[in-house]
């Protein structure tokens, strides 16, 4: 059964008390009003008197009663965080060049090294030296992919091509020297070091 909250409700010519349960005989002449103040008034005092007859008959049916309604609760907005974003790909190059960018160093050196072995024309030193540049190229087959396929792409085919190089000059360089494998070598090289420019500029690009 709907219940009212004791207070002053409108009645016809005034208000009256109600102190929860029933009419008491408090009442209060209400200041005039615009009509449609008068019809509200007027409904709420035959809904009250409903209200009162039925705890009057003792009645109990909350099904035909009237339940005020609840006030409306306006939810705020559920929004959702953003997800922390991750590093560029610079700055992801620029980790790995800090942390690996030394091979790119010693190729170059390894390289310089064999053609001055090369320049000399010493089957011993430049047997040396392109095992020395075979290990460095082992070791950077060995790093993890740079995070770039503009890096990447150019750097693993310089690698590819110095592999083949330094296995035709350790083997051609051998007494008394094998002109085909030494000259296969050379040609693998330059290939390679056409890729190696390729990487190291597009590494420049990205600032590692």
């Amino acid at each position: 059964m709907a219940f009212y909250p004791p207070g002053w409700y409108p009645v016809t010519g005034g208000r009256r008390y109600w102190d929860g349960r029933q009419w008491t005989q408090q009442v209060a002449p209400d200041p005039p009003k615009r009509r449609g103040g008068v019809i509200l008034g007027a409904v709420i005092a035959v809904v009250v008197g409903f209200v009162a007859l039925g705890l009057v008959a003792g009645e109990d049916d909350d099904d035909q009663g009237i339940t005020p309604s609840a006030p409306t609760t306006v939810k705020p907005p559920i929004t959702t965080p953003a997800a922390p974003s991750g590093p560029t790909e610079p700055e992801l190059v620029t980790l790995w060049a800090a942390e690996h960018g030394w091979v790119f160093d010693a190729l170059v050196s390894d390289l310089e090294s064999v053609g001055a072995a090369g320049m000399a024309a010493n089957l011993d030193l430049m047997n040396r030296e392109c095992g020395t540049l075979q290990k460095t190229v082992n070791a950077a087959l060995a790093l993890p992919a740079i995070p770039s396929s503009s890096v990447e792409a150019p750097w693993r085919n310089a690698l590819r091509e110095f592999q083949i190089a330094t296995d035709d000059c350790v083997q051609g360089s051998l007494p008394p020297g094998d002109a085909d494998r030494l000259n296969a070598a050379a040609a693998h090289t330059e290939r390679g070091n056409r890729h190696l420019n390729d990487a190291t500029a597009a590494l420049a690009d990205l600032g590692g």
